[in-house]
């Protein structure tokens, strides 16, 4: 009985200790590396293309399930903030709340694939209405 009762309290561990892990991963602060434009009309280039670090934004994920995108400041690009969820071992939900001098509070939710190597993040992000269909992320850990 005792056998099975330690086993039990093992299983349930491991299980919690996958979801644990995987928000855990995240956590931290993010910044952008490359990005690649998946285009429905052809031109420009489809490739990775690489970004000019003094002006690469960051992504940081907090514990509590709340993150920031910011830019550096000369930019005037408005940071972004909200909360993100893990679906499963590769989709991230975020929901997102953007300050915009021209626009106010721009709010929206976005349903994302993702993927971790080591310390590069690669977030997919879907994009409806415009010519780029899909826009890839990668970021590195700082």
């Amino acid at each position: 009985m005792k056998w099975t009762h330690a086993l039990l309290v093992t299983l349930v561990m491991l299980s919690c200790k996958k979801e644990k892990d995987s928000v855990t991963s995240l956590v931290g602060k993010w910044k952008l590396i490359e990005y690649y434009y998946v285009l429905s009309v052809g031109g420009g280039c489809m490739c990775w293309e690489s970004t000019e670090q003094q002006s690469a934004p960051t992504l940081q994920f907090f514990l509590t399930g709340r993150y920031e995108l910011t830019y550096p400041n000369y930019l005037s690009i408005p940071d972004c903030s909200g909360n993100y969820r893990i679906v499963n071992d590769s989709r991230l939900v975020m929901t997102y709340e953007c300050i915009s001098a021209l626009t106010g509070v721009v709010p929206g939710k976005t349903n994302c694939a993702f993927s971790k190597d080591g310390n590069i993040l690669t977030i997919t992000d879907e994009i409806h209405g415009n010519l780029v269909e899909y826009i890839i992320n990668k970021y590195k850990k700082m």
